[in-house]
């Protein structure tokens, strides 16, 4: 027999929220019916839709966990992501960190995502196509979870899973993948698989499956995912992975041959079973059970029965036991075959077969043979050999699966992990807790808490080998009680926490080596004790040292004396440094670059690879020997710049040189305000005084010689001397120098002379490095001397940075070490942390999977009627004072900034619109004006007087364009302006009035009035183009109108209906030959034209104007639409008949807002004459997608979550790439500035739609790989400002 194929993870969701083989098992084991009726929340026409296994919260998705944008996630099918889930609970059911070789089959049969709409939200262009794709599917889990191995989808129809399966065993045997996932999802976007079932007379009258049942009438579909990891039996025990079951053999065949398309063949069934049989190197006695295709039809489940008799009758003695799951799930169709598998496994590990559902009595007219239908649970036959059940599953375009499971074999001893010689983690173990939200970090912290009873040892090593989210926490526990301290807080000294989103990448390092100053007694003698690694690259030091020296340095580590002894000093810390940097190395921590100060750069020339170990001992031993023999100079640290330091000691007018003369040298700038000075004792003395008199920081450094100056010219011929037959090489690790503040490419003698003599620049070597990308910095030295400087250079840097030290003066225990790679990891480093677990002794043991915090992705599609009716409502605020400063205060020449009150003085509605344009015109062009904030105010006995509403229509367009710039009040004809600044900050639309400040709310519609008797009468209908015509004529005789008066010309539909006649008349005549008038309706868009009517007419039953959207929300023709919407609400007042409707657009681009056909809109017309509101917004949107819109208008805005404002201003260019970044993604919420994009949910074609929103908003013509060449909000930004300069 071949090596076998384990399954070593499974991941499920199926119907009645079961969400793990598990669940599963206990539905299965408990005999439940899992079938209910179908979906509500997807707009399904439900006639003739019977029930079947939903999945719950199949339209939500948790998209940050897998780097989608909320816009990409609105396009993609279900089937996407619910597979995705699924794929990450197998991983993590394996206890296996995606990535790598893996290979990726999936069977998919539902592709009715994108079909089911007739028109697509440009927003949704491209989304849409890579969402519904059936390629995709199978491509998005290899992307999502980078894996490398094939990726391909599979279309049996109802044996795509099993198909899946076998592909996915034949990629592991044949070694293209190590291990690959067979998976299957279905979904059902629309109910056609019900409707065109119904016509084959296929589908049960309820949903169920009665597999092999008498009342067998039909299936029912159901929905549902599961995904199967596998790996070769050899590999698995030799990683110590659990399995769960064998795959011993699979084949595939087709009853092509038999000439039916949609029928079930026999023969062709019991070949495939055969052919299953063979491949496993099993006799059909051999197999003690099926999971049968069993979908309950009365075709198919007979000649499913006659097939495995014919195949596993020979040579039995004993039943073939036969089940479904599909009598408690429904079937799954592309997901059946793995659902099968997964409840197959289950009855495999628990020796138990579970019973079939439904079957009070079999199927009449078959010959059963040896096949047992398991009407009960059965205990596993006792066969002395191991369980075995096989699982079936035809398409019914006729391909015929079969896989053959066997129980896993009894575990073997956990092999003897390979030691790499870490020795940080012993017993303190790291929890690592990793979330794609702060949220559900603590969720997370939350669920382990429960899970510590197997011991923090196995958690530690199950939490290290899952995904790593860009939110992480890490609790360093000595014992159970410590760790649920730390994870009941996510605080304290024993925790280590992210500074937030860092991606979900391991990003590298920079390693930084101190000089003189950071040695301490007895440093790093416990890691050489503890670690190998570290002790190892100690001997390979000391090996180097021994022959240039004449004691061994390990010694000297603990010796006091020996430490005071520069000559000593300096190899020591060379060693202990280039040994630190081996064990972060060995702990997978990627270096990307290196630097040191003074001698240390000596430490970081060989971690860079720019010298061999061999030549950078006689480096570090030549210039500690020369430099012990200087004497007469002193140096010291000053906490100032080195121009205050030059200024003290030479006076203003010296002309010494930039870096000193007689006296005083600058020997070091560490940072801006950090610096080391180099001298004659009496002179640094002097500098000390003078310092301490004037409070600066300052001291002396125990250095008995004035290094980086003119003092150390002695020794420049004995060191270039010496040194002269080094052999320099190409760096393998970029090096920057603190001598130039450059990349280094030779280091040769003279550059070393350079190092001694030449102050340190470390402050320009930071700002290389920081214009470089590199961001995270380690100390690499005993003591972090480095640290402060460290973080003054990186103060302002644009994105997140960090410094973490390595060990410190007294405390060079493997716990610090591994608390600060802990620290780097929670930063966003790299880390191997399977590695530094290796040695544990603990199993890993079951831990919680990953909490999914969902929301809802979904377009409506059309349905046969659409819409809702909304209306606005004044919601009440309480008053908020701002410094609002009015127009008229202010100063001939003064710049205003911040609310600025423009009160509209105009009367009529043309004068107030002239005189609001010139205002905001100002300020969209005034530089002076720039700063200010707009604040519209409007003064009338209502807004709805014409002229304000006019300005109001017009304001609220401005803030779409401007967002949260503008501002608009109304008050009452007697209120002074001054009022205004007593409420403005309370919101963005305003009016206040006697009993309290108000701003409006667009609320669903509701009451309920008699229809309008109309029969008394005509109704005129007037205005409009011939489709508004014809849509309102219709919809007030739907209202139960006898007599209609068109205004136009004839329109043929209506042409022949005796009740409708057509006119070609002004208003006034129209008026007068409609009477009585019953009801008017006007149906064009000039104001005039309505005012008209209203003015003709008196008392009538119906009075309706179509309008839009516009007046109510902002937005192209927003004048007028208030103006309509002020009429009908004028009316009301009055009491009038009124009714203004506010129409959603009707082209296309519009996200979340599906247009209304023409049926839409005469339902709506005759809903909305029932609901006594005088203004309704007639649209069908769904208001999940209002997170996504750029901006969303503040009527509408109590819908989403409050999300503080971005100013989008040009000299702050992080907020404006935050912002827009943000906008094209569709994400509501602060963006991390060094969040990496990709992890945002970037691809190729947002990647060109943000360097086209950015080019526009600066001017800057930037290139369409913007987004890849500078990967994180921050680095666009810096790119920005360097254009912009």
């Amino acid at each position: 027999m071949h090596d076998p194929i384990a399954v070593v993870g499974t991941g499920c969701r199926f119907a009645g929220g079961v969400a793990s083989a598990d669940d599963l098992w206990d539905v299965v084991a408990a005999g439940r019916d899992l079938v209910t009726g179908p979906p509500t929340d997807r707009g399904w026409d439900l006639a003739g839709v019977t029930g079947g296994g939903f999945l719950r919260h199949a339209l939500e998705f948790d998209a940050a966990v897998f780097g989608v944008s909320p816009r990409a996630a609105l396009g993609m099918d279900p089937q996407q992501r619910v597979l995705l889930e699924v794929c990450w609970s197998a991983f993590e059911d394996a206890g296996i960190a995606p990535g790598g070789s893996v290979g990726v089959f999936v069977g998919v049969a539902h592709h009715d995502h994108a079909t089911r709409l007739r028109t697509v939200p440009p927003e949704l262009a491209g989304h849409l196509g890579l969402g519904s794709a059936t390629s995709v599917v199978s491509g998005r889990v290899a992307h999502t979870f980078g894996l490398s191995g094939p990726a391909l989808t599979v279309d049996t129809a109802c044996s795509s899973s099993l198909v899946a399966l076998h592909l996915a065993a034949q990629s592991v045997l044949r070694g293209e993948s190590e291990l690959a996932l067979a998976c299957g999802v279905t979904v059902m976007s629309t109910p056609t698989t019900f409707t065109e079932f119904a016509r084959l007379g296929a589908l049960s009258a309820d949903g169920r499956c009665r597999a092999f049942g008498a009342g067998a009438d039909g299936f029912g579909p159901s929905e549902g995912a599961g995904a199967l990891l596998l790996e070769r039996l050899s590999r698995a025990r030799r990683l110590g992975h659990r399995v769960l079951a064998l795959v011993r053999g699979s084949a595939v065949n087709s009853d092509g041959a038999s000439g039916w398309l949609t029928a079930p063949d026999a023969g062709a069934q019991a070949a495939v079973i055969a052919a299953a049989l063979a491949d496993a190197g099993l006799a059909p006695s051999d197999v003690d059970a099926v999971e049968a295709h069993g979908t309950g039809t009365p075709l198919g489940d007979p000649v499913e029965v006659r097939a495995l008799a014919a195949a596993y009758g020979p040579g039995r003695d004993r039943p073939l036991w036969v089940g479904s799951v599909k009598s408690g799930i429904g079937h799954t169709q592309a997901a059946a075959g793995v659902a099968g598998v997964i409840k197959a496994i289950g009855c495999l590990r628990r020796g138990v077969l579970a019973r079939t559902l439904h079957v009070d009595e079999l199927c009449q007219g078959v010959r059963w043979g040896p096949v047992a239908v398991l009407r009960e649970p059965v205990p596993w036959p006792r066969t002395g050999g191991p369980r075995r059940i096989a699982v079936s599953a035809f398409g019914i375009s006729g391909t015929n699966a079969h896989v053959v499971l066997q129980q896993a074999p009894p575990p073997v001893p956990r092999p003897t992990p390979v030691d790499p010689g870490l020795g940080l983690v012993g017993s303190t173990v790291p929890l690592l807790l990793s979330a794609a939200s702060a949220h559900r970090l603590r969720a997370r912290a939350n669920l382990l808490r429960e899970h510590l009873s197997d011991g923090i040892g196995g958690c530690a090593v199950s939490l290290s080998r899952q995904a790593v989210l860009g939110h992480r926490a890490v609790v360093l526990a000595d014992s159970p009680e410590s760790a649920l301290d730390g994870l009941d807080t996510l605080d304290g000294p024993a925790v280590v926490r992210g500074p937030g989103d860092v991606g979900r990448g391991g990003t590298g390092v920079v390693l930084v080596f101190g000089g003189q100053g950071s040695e301490w007694v007895g440093m790093g003698e416990r890691l050489l004790g503890a670690s190998r690694v570290f002790a190892d690259r100690m001997a390979e030091c000391a090996g180097e040292l021994s022959g240039l020296v004449g004691w061994d340095v390990r010694a000297a580590l603990s010796d006091p004396v020996a430490l005071h002894r520069v000559d000593v000093l300096q190899p020591a810390l060379f060693a202990v440094m280039v040994s630190l940097a081996a064990l972060w190395q060995a702990c997978g921590v990627r270096v990307d670059a290196v630097a040191g100060q003074s001698q240390g750069e000596v430490a970081a020339a060989v971690v860079a690879g720019a010298l061999s170990l061999a030549d950078a001992t006689r480096v570090v031993v030549t210039r500690s020997r020369l430099v012990a023999g200087l004497t007469g100079g002193a140096m010291a640290w000053v906490h100032a710049s080195w121009g205050w330091v030059h200024a003290a000691v030479h006076g203003t007018g010296s002309d010494c040189a930039p870096d000193g003369c007689a006296g005083v040298w600058l020997a070091a700038v560490n940072a801006p305000e950090s610096v080391v000075v180099s001298g004659t004792p009496e002179v640094v003395e002097g500098l000390l005084a003078h310092c301490d008199a004037q409070g600066v920081r300052a001291g002396r450094t125990p250095i008995g010689y004035a290094s980086h100056s003119p003092h150390v010219a002695a020794v420049e011929n004995d060191l270039l001397d010496a040194l002269r037959d080094i052999t320099p090489l190409p760096p393998r690790t970029p090096m920057v120098s603190t001598v130039t503040g450059n990349e280094i490419d030779l280091l040769d003698a003279a550059y070393w002379y350079r190092n001694l003599r030449a102050p340190v620049r470390l402050d320009r070597a930071v700002t290389t490095l920081l214009g470089l990308g590199h961001t995270t910095f380690v100390d690499c030295s005993p003591h972090p001397i480095l640290i402060s400087a460290l973080h003054q250079n990186l103060h302002g840097a644009a994105g997140r940075s960090a410094v973490i030290p390595s060990i410190q003066r007294d405390d060079g225990s493997p716990t610090r070490l591994l608390t600060n790679l802990a620290t780097a990891h929670a930063h966003g480093v790299g880390v191997d942390w399977p590695a530094l677990l290796a040695h544990l002794p603990d199993d890993p043991v079951p831990v919680p999977g990953y909490p999914f915090d969902r929301a809802r992705y979904w377009i409506p599609a059309e349905r046969a009627t659409r819409g809702q009716l909304w209306c606005p409502r004044w919601k009440r605020l309480d008053p908020v004072p701002a410094d609002l400063r009015l127009l008229d205060d202010l100063a001939p020449g003064e710049t205003p900034t911040g609310p600025l009150a423009l009160p509209v003085t105009g009367r009529d509605t043309v004068a107030a619109l002239r005189e609001v344009s010139a205002l905001l015109s100002r300020w969209r062009t005034d530089p002076d004006w720039a700063n200010a904030c707009p604040v519209v105010v409007t003064r009338g006995a209502s807004p709805s007087d014409p002229a304000c509403a006019a300005v109001w229509g017009y304001v609220r367009s401005a803030q779409l364009a401007h967002p949260d710039r503008i501002r608009i009040v109304h008050i009452g004809p007697d209120e002074p302006v001054a009022t205004v600044a007593a409420v403005v900050g309370a919101g963005h639309q305003l009016v206040v009035g006697q009993d309290g400040v108000f701003e409006p709310r667009l609320v669903p519609a509701t009451g309920a009035s008699p229809a309008p008797d109309l029969a008394a009468g005509t109704v005129l209908v007037a205005g409009g183009t011939d489709a508004d015509r014809a849509l309102f004529a219709n919809a007030v005789l739907d209202l139960g109108a006898k007599a209609v008066l068109v205004l136009g010309a004839p329109l043929p539909d209506l042409a022949d209906v005796p009740a409708v006649r057509f006119a070609d008349l002004d208003l006034p005549g129209a008026v007068a030959e409609a009477h009585p008038l019953a009801g008017v309706v006007y149906a064009g868009d000039r104001y005039d034209e309505a005012l008209a009517l209203h003015d003709l007419t008196a008392d009538l039953g119906l009075f309706v104007l179509s309008g839009s959207a516009a007046g109510v929300l902002g937005g192209p023709g927003a004048v007028p639409a208030a103006a309509f919407d002020a009429l009908a609400r004028r009316r009301a007042d009055l009491g009038l008949p009124a009714l203004s409707i506010a129409w959603g657009p009707d082209e296309d681009g519009h996200l979340g807002i599906t247009r209304l056909s023409t049926e839409d809109k005469r339902a709506l017309v005759v809903a909305a004459a029932r609901i006594p509101e005088p203004v309704q917004v007639a649209v069908e949107w769904d208001t999940a997608a209002l997170r996504v819109w750029p901006t969303v208008p503040v009527p509408l805005r109590h819908l989403l979550p409050h999300v503080a404002p971005v100013e989008v201003r040009a000299e702050n260019l992080l907020d404006l790439v935050r912002a827009h970044v943000a906008a094209v993604l569709g994400h509501r919420g602060d963006i991390a500035p060094g969040t990496p994009l990709r992890d945002l949910g970037f691809d190729s074609l947002t990647a060109v739609e943000l360097r086209n929103r950015l080019s526009v908003a600066t001017g800057v013509a930037l290139p369409p790989t913007l987004v890849f060449d500078h990967p994180t909000p921050a680095a666009v930004a810096e790119c920005l400002r360097a254009e912009l300069a």
